[in-house]
């Protein structure tokens, strides 16, 4: 690609991170410390190709991996109140749980709206750094995330059919 083009839309990048980032920080939930999660999401969602028209994809699977690792940190909970060793019980929930998740995220669910993988094992890793709290904030940062991701993509876009004269 071209030079001029990259260092132009990495400014697009810097201007569209500024304002995101300036946006979040005065809203409640910059007050829960998981803005950096916006930051995961985002690879997350370019690894796949950043089709914007995916973006519900992202989203919902997104939603299911959180719920993946709230459920795989209850039945941790579950099994370490049982009597079980904490050690085992994290392994096995996490390891019986990664099994189930992506087994049916892969499978039955692969052509949907909930086949995102990726995501539904970067989220359900989000939800293990919070301890299954503020998964409200954690979904809204995920979707965050997600969506500056397609504003990259489309601003790029716009740079190289309008100020470069070349199809994307």
């Amino acid at each position: 690609m071209d030079k001029k083009y990259l260092w132009t839309w990495s400014a697009w990048i810097g201007i569209m991170t500024f304002a995101y980032v300036f946006i979040y920080a005065l809203l409640p939930a910059f007050a829960t410390n998981v803005l950096w999660m916006t930051f995961v999401a985002l690879p997350i969602f370019f690894g796949g190709g950043a089709l914007v028209k995916e973006i519900p994809h992202y989203f919902f699977s997104a939603v299911a991996g959180v719920l993946w690792g709230w459920l795989m940190l209850q039945t941790a909970g579950f099994l370490t109140q049982a009597g079980v060793n904490a050690a085992l019980s994290l392994a096995f929930a996490v390891g019986f749980g990664t099994f189930l998740a992506i087994g049916i995220h892969m499978i039955p669910l692969g052509n949907t709206m909930l086949g995102k993988v990726t995501i539904v094992f970067g989220s359900a890793a989000m939800c293990f750094s919070t301890g299954g709290q503020n998964l409200v904030t954690v979904i809204g940062t995920l979707l965050g995330g997600i969506i500056l991701g397609s504003i990259f993509t489309v601003g790029g876009d716009l740079l190289q059919k309008y100020v470069f004269n070349k199809e994307s």
